[in-house]
């Protein structure tokens, strides 16, 4: 009851997934991107009845995996052939949440972008203001001999330039240079 001893009226979207429990999270996940990218609707004046001058256009060869969200393909600079792009992407199951899209993915950079060699690539932080062995250099500190000899903790995912490995919940972000060929 509310205030007013009056039912309440909650209003929403409820969706009901009739699947196998394995499957619940794989459905939950998809459709939980599929609700907040939803396409924009966009009407027009049509005074000249012309037809829209519309090419769908991708700058990705392929799907990339299905555990794999681009959050940003978001264009920096563009100097001749090199189109400089801030690229960043997520793996967004949980560890343990699915028995296979749970699993460590590798992406080859090289083999995403259509129309365009990978010329140059680098991690960076990801506010993408610093890259990141900067960041990682700045997080070191000297320690005394109790602990001089202890086995620190390797970074994860270490970029190699060519392949983006992501780990379930991990974000990364890259500055990718892009040559039109």
């Amino acid at each position: 009851m509310g205030i007013d001893n009056q039912g309440l009226v909650i209003r929403g979207r409820h969706l009901l997934a009739l699947t196998k429990i394995e499957d619940g999270m794989k459905f939950f996940r998809e459709h939980a991107l599929k609700s907040v990218w939803k396409p924009i609707i966009a009407f027009r004046n049509d005074v000249n009845n012309e037809p829209l001058n519309y090419k769908p256009w991708s700058l990705l060869k392929s799907e990339l995996p299905p555990q794999i969200n681009i959050l940003t393909i978001e264009p920096l600079t563009q100097e001749n052939n090199i189109l400089t792009i801030l690229f960043r992407v997520e793996h967004f199951y949980e560890p343990n949440e699915h028995s296979t899209l749970s699993k460590t993915v590798s992406i080859q950079i090289d083999k995403i972008f259509k129309n365009h060699k990978v010329h140059e690539a680098k991690e960076v932080t990801l506010g993408a203001n610093m890259d990141k062995s900067q960041a990682f250099e700045r997080l070191k500190w000297k320690l005394d001999s109790t602990y001089a000899n202890k086995k620190g903790h390797d970074e994860i995912g270490v970029f190699d330039g060519s392949t983006i490995e992501l780990y379930p919940m991990q974000i990364r972000s890259f500055i990718i240079k892009l040559e039109k060929h």
